[in-house]
């Protein structure tokens, strides 16, 4: 079994721990900084399996003005089954400078829905990190997970598919890498 980030990482040790002791443990949410670039789209698969949720969709603050509480109801409904609830995970991405107000009234939105809906939080600026946890603990324990810097295979692999898109080949990896 390969994790590929640390979200995943720790609730499948959870996951674990409650297996060994046969007891529930809280989880928290997760506020991921997307160091070096990295993102948590390829992963929320696995993550939201990980948190018993088969569902999950992404919700940009990037992409509006205010109001995020009401647009995200709107889009929960868009994603919800006839006549149910949304029962899944959320990615929230949340933009640079987003309001705290805003975030507050979000907040109480999603501990609303906490029953069927699981966030995951995911900021690019290393700035807000402290400042989103802050609006977040609020409502619910938070971690702060960090995007790894990527290893030398991943660095080839990326520069590999760029070339392929280009028509040409990458005939010596190791070259690069040195």
């Amino acid at each position: 079994r390969v994790m590929r980030n640390k979200i995943s990482e720790e609730l499948f040790a959870l996951q674990k721990k409650e297996s060994v002791r046969g007891m529930k443990f809280p989880r928290p949410y997760y506020l991921f900084w997307e160091k070096y670039g990295r993102s948590l789209k390829g992963e929320m698969d696995e993550i939201c399996g990980l948190l018993k949720k088969t569902a999950w969709f992404e919700f940009d603050t990037a992409q509006y003005d205010s109001n995020y509480a009401d647009k995200l109801k709107i889009e929960v409904g868009k994603q919800s089954m006839l006549g149910k609830g949304y029962d899944g995970c959320l990615l929230i991405s949340i933009a640079e400078g987003v309001d705290e107000n805003e975030l507050i009234k979000l907040m109480e939105y999603i501990k609303g829905q906490e029953e069927l809906v699981v966030p995951v939080f995911s900021v690019k600026c290393e700035e807000e990190v402290e400042r989103i946890k802050s609006v977040i603990e609020r409502y619910h324990y938070c971690r702060i997970a960090e995007g790894e810097e990527y290893t030398a295979k991943e660095q080839t692999d990326i520069i590999r598919q760029e070339l392929e898109q280009c028509g040409f080949e990458l005939e010596d990896a190791q070259a690069v890498l040195e």
